[in-house]
C-alpha cells in the first residue's frame, strides 16, 4: 500500500532483510538482498533464514517509508506490512554538441543519441539503481524521492554530462544534458574484440541488449566470440534495425577452446568469418580435439584473410586454460606461445588484457615482453570478454586499431585485418589514449637508423597522451625491451584542446648506436632516470641510448577509478594505457626482432 493505505500496481524492485542483533550476539550473516516482482494481485515473496530481520524496498520509483520488523521461523509465512512513498518521474533528455535534430518537415529519423545513465544518491555517491541506456537520448523514469547526482556518459572519448536534481513525491521534472566527443583518435577505431551474446551458453545478455551496450560505451568495432559455434554469428542484421550500421561496426567471430589433452593453447580467437569462409563446410570450423597448431592451419587454409588472437581465461589467467592444460604454468607460457606466435602462419595477436583482469595483465605482459625479446613478434590487444552488462561493460577494455578510414560504417574490413596482421600499430586501453613516434615512425613500426654504421645518431621519442576530463592519468612509464627505463614520468594535463580533452606531449632524446646517454635497460636491470622534456615546460635530463635492436613501449596509469562509468572494485578500474611495442633497429639493416623496416 502507499503512505494513504491506497493498494499499489504491480511492483518490481529491492527487497532488504537486514538480520537483528540478538541475545548481544552478533548476527551471523550480513543483509540479504531480494530482487522480486509482484503480480497483479500477489504480495513480494521469497524464501529467507529463519531469524529477526528488519525489511526495506525499494523500486518502482518508490521505497519504504520506514523499516518493519519481522521474525522468519522454519516452515512459517511471516508477513511484513510496509508503507510506501509516493513516485516521483524524471523525464531525461540528452543531445550531442554539433548533431542537430532534423527540420519538422524533413523526413527523417531523429538522430540517434546513445549513452549509458548513471543514477547516484547525491550525499552518499552510492549508485539507486542499475544504470539506464538510451539509443533515442530520451528517458522516462518513476524514481523515489530523493535528491540524485544524474551521469549520462558515451565511453572514453566523451566528457561526462551530469547534473543534481531533487526528486519530489507524485511530481514530474526534466532534466536535459549535452554529450560532447572530447577525445582526438583521428585515424584509429576502438575495437571490443571478445564479446559474447547468449548465443554463448555461459552468457545471458541477448543480441539487441548486446548491441546496444556497445554503442551507449561508445565501441565502434565489436566482435562477436561466441564459444565453439559451428557458425559463426553475424549481427549485421540486428545492427541495422537498430539504425547503428553507420556507428558501430560488429564482425562475426569465433572462440574455438581445444579440448584435446596436452593442446597447450587454451582458446583462439579468429575473425571475421562470413559468406567468403563458406567453403568447404560453410566457415565451420573444426576445434574438437584439435590443438592450436592445427587449428591455425585450417584458419590459414580458408578463403580471404583473418585475425588469429590467442585469448585468455575469463578473468585474465593465463591463455594456457583448455581443459586439460596445466593452469599454474609461467614458466612454460613463453615458450608455448613461440610455438603459435611470430610468423605468417601463427597467430597475430595476443591478449594481454582482459576485463578486470589487473593482476593478470602484469603477468600477460610478461609474456609478451619475453616473445618480443624472442624476436616473435605479435600484436598486444586487449579486450572486455565480456558475458553481461553491469560489472562488464563493453569496450572496457578495448583496442584502438590504426586504419585508413575510422568511420564504423565505412570501415575497410580488409584494412582492419592488416593492421592488427601487420601493421601492428595499436593502443589498448581503459580511458587514457596514448600514442608514440620516434622519428617519423609510429608505434607498430620499426625505427631504424637513417645512416648504418654511424657511431650515433639522436632521434627524439615523442609521446601524447590524451584523454577526458574524467579519466585520470598521473604517470607515463616508457619501458625498452620490457624494462623501465628511468622513473615513472608525472602527467598533469598540461594543456587543455579546443574541445576539452586533457593533453600532455613528452619528448625524449633517443641515442641510436650508443655513447652519449644512459644505456638502455636490460631484463632484470632496474630503470634509471631518464625523463625527457614535456611541453609544459617541465624537464630533466638524461637520453636513452640503444645499441642493440629492441622496442620500446609506453604505458599510462592513473591513480582515481572510472567510476561511476564502470561498476567494479577500485583497483580493477584504474586507468591503464598502452602503445603496440615500436621496434628499434640500431644497426640500421632494417631488421629488428623478426620485424622487417618498411620499405
Amino acid at each position: 500500500m502507499d503512505a494513504r493505505g491506497a493498494p499499489l500496481p504491480p511492483l518490481a524492485g529491492k527487497v532488504t532483510l537486514a538480520p537483528v542483533a540478538e541475545g548481544g550476539a552478533a548476527p551471523a550473516a550480513g543483509a540479504i538482498d531480494l530482487w522480486l516482482r509482484t503480480g497483479q494481485r500477489a504480495p513480494l515473496a521469497a524464501e529467507a533464514p529463519p531469524g529477526l530481520y528488519l525489511v526495506g524496498f525499494e523500486g518502482s520509483g518508490r521505497r519504504a517509508l520506514a523499516s518493519a520488523r519481522v521474525r522468519i521461523r522454519a516452515g512459517e509465512i511471516a508477513p511484513a506490512r510496509l508503507a510506501l512513498s509516493g513516485a516521483g518521474q524524471l523525464d531525461i533528455v540528452l543531445h550531442e554538441r554539433g548533431v542537430s535534430a532534423p527540420a519538422e518537415d524533413e523526413d527523417l529519423f531523429v538522430p540517434l543519441t546513445p549513452a549509458k545513465v548513471s543514477l547516484l544518491d547525491a550525499a552518499t555517491g552510492k549508485a539507486v539503481s542499475p544504470p539506464r541506456h538510451t539509443l533515442t537520448g530520451e528517458l522516462q523514469l518513476s524514481l523515489p524521492p530523493g535528491r540524485l547526482r544524474v551521469v549520462a556518459s558515451r565511453g572514453p572519448e566523451y566528457a561526462l554530462a551530469e547534473a543534481t536534481v531533487d526528486i519530489a513525491d507524485n511530481t514530474r521534472a526534466r532534466l536535459d544534458l549535452t554529450l560532447e566527443r572530447v577525445v582526438d583518435t583521428a585515424g584509429y577505431i576502438g575495437c571490443d574484440l571478445r564479446q559474447h551474446t547468449a548465443q554463448s551458453a555461459d552468457a545471458g545478455v541477448d543480441t539487441t541488449e548486446r548491441l546496444v551496450s556497445n554503442a551507449v560505451e561508445g565501441v565502434e568495432c565489436a566482435v562477436t566470440s561466441e564459444h565453439n559455434l559451428a557458425l559463426a554469428a553475424d549481427l549485421r542484421r540486428d545492427t541495422a534495425i537498430l539504425r547503428l550500421d553507420a556507428t558501430l561496426r560488429v564482425l562475426p567471430g569465433v572462440e574455438l577452446t581445444s579440448d584435446r589433452r596436452g593442446a597447450g593453447i587454451g582458446s583462439l580467437g579468429v575473425f571475421p568469418l562470413g559468406s567468403e569462409a563458406a567453403a568447404p563446410r560453410e566457415g565451420a570450423l573444426r576445434w574438437v580435439d584439435e590443438a592450436a597448431g592445427e587449428i591455425l592451419r585450417e584458419v590459414r587454409a580458408l578463403p580471404g584473410e583473418r585475425v588469429v588472437q590467442v585469448s585468455r581465461a575469463s578473468g585474465g589467467g593465463s591463455p594456457l586454460h583448455a581443459q586439460a592444460a596445466p593452469q599454474g604454468a609461467p614458466d612454460q607460457a613463453v615458450s608455448l606461445l613461440a610455438q603459435v606466435v611470430g610468423d605468417g602462419a601463427g597467430a597475430d595477436a595476443l591478449e594481454v588484457w582482459t576485463g578486470r583482469g589487473v593482476a593478470a595483465r602484469d603477468r600477460a605482459l610478461e609474456e609478451l615482453w619475453g616473445l618480443l625479446r624472442a624476436s616473435r613478434p605479435v600484436t598486444p590487444t586487449a579486450a572486455s570478454d565480456t558475458h553481461g552488462l553491469l560489472g562488464a561493460e563493453p569496450g572496457y577494455p578495448r583496442t584502438y586499431v590504426g586504419v585508413a578510414d575510422d568511420d564504423p560504417g565505412r570501415l575497410d574490413e580488409a584494412d582492419l585485418v592488416a593492421g592488427l596482421r601487420r601493421r601492428r600499430d595499436v593502443v589498448i586501453t581503459n580511458g587514457p589514449f596514448v600514442t608514440m613516434r620516434l622519428g617519423d615512425t609510429r608505434q607498430g613500426g620499426v625505427a631504424s637508423a637513417r645512416r648504418p654504421g654511424a657511431r650515433r645518431e639522436t632521434l627524439s621519442l615523442s609521446i601524447r597522451v590524451e584523454r577526458a576530463p574524467w579519466v585520470d592519468a598521473r604517470e607515463l612509464h616508457v619501458l625498452v625491451g620490457g624494462v623501465a627505463s628511468g622513473a615513472p614520468i608525472p602527467l598533469e594535463g598540461a594543456r587543455t584542446t579546443p574541445a576539452g580533452a586533457l593533453v600532455d606531449e613528452i619528448a625524449i632524446p633517443v641515442i641510436l648506436g650508443g655513447g652519449g646517454g644512459r644505456p638502455s635497460p636490460r631484463p632484470g636491470a632496474r630503470g634509471g632516470g631518464a625523463l625527457g622534456v614535456s611541453r609544459s615546460g617541465q624537464s630533466a635530463p638524461g637520453a636513452i641510448a640503444i645499441a642493440e635492436d629492441t622496442f620500446i613501449v609506453a604505458i599510462v596509469r592513473g591513480r582515481r577509478p572510472l567510476d561511476p562509468v564502470l561498476a567494479g572494485e577500485p583497483h580493477e578500474i584504474l586507468p591503464f594505457a598502452m602503445t603496440a611495442p615500436l621496434w628499434i633497429d640500431a644497426d640500421g639493416d632494417g631488421r629488428s626482432l623478426g620485424r622487417a623496416a618498411a620499405p
